[in-house]
């Protein structure tokens, strides 16, 4: 019982430190595809995006799934229902909307294959273990994982990307056994893509 209630004010705590901070970067929200596309902002931050989830008020990392709060110049909160915006720009993170799962995944590539990162949180008696998956949208544009026989149907005929995409798995799987660093992995996605046209 104890524990339970340490871990209900560390959530509070993280929920009420840094809200409507201000940063570095402008964060934002893409209101359409076209804007998300052309990396356009529909509404534009200078404060980190917070996700209201539930009574709380939280950051997130790699996925969001509640309404999207945005701080405006007049420091007046905009709140985005899920799904009523393509997209967003926060902490050097792009999230796009996936209707299917109805959550916010980190993109981490967008040309020629997107490729997107989640959780899975699996719950214990008395603790949770969050993991990290890698996604990818197919040319139906369908959320799925990233394994041979996915890869395999939707790329069938086209080895270079086939052999990308499996490269970048087990790369991902490397990567989470130490720490996990999105922008040195995006990075060495977009490589691995720009060498499947030489």
């Amino acid at each position: 019982m104890e524990s339970a209630f340490y871990l209900i004010i560390t959530i509070l705590l993280t929920s009420i430190n840094g809200y409507g901070k201000v940063i570095k970067d402008t964060s934002g929200v893409y209101a359409t595809k076209a804007d998300f596309a052309k990396n356009k902002l529909s509404y534009i931050s200078s404060h980190r995006l917070k996700e209201k989830f539930g009574f709380l008020h939280s950051d997130f990392e790699y996925e969001a799934r509640g309404i999207i709060l945005l701080k405006n110049a007049n420091k007046e909160t905009v709140s985005f229902e899920p799904g009523k915006i393509y997209g967003f720009y926060n902490d050097g993170k792009k999230f796009l909307y996936i209707p299917d799962i109805k959550r916010y995944l980190f993109v981490l590539n967008e040309d020629p294959v997107t490729i997107l990162i989640g959780e899975e949180t699996t719950f214990y008696r008395f603790n949770t273990n969050t993991d990290l998956r890698l996604f990818y949208l197919n040319p139906k544009n369908e959320l799925e994982p990233i394994n041979n026989e996915n890869v395999n149907r939707d790329f069938g005929d086209q080895e270079n990307i086939q052999q990308a995409l499996m490269d970048i798995q087990k790369k991902f799987k490397e990567s989470k056994r130490k720490r996990f660093r999105p922008k040195k992995f995006s990075k060495y996605i977009k490589e691995r893509f720009a060498l499947k046209s030489d």
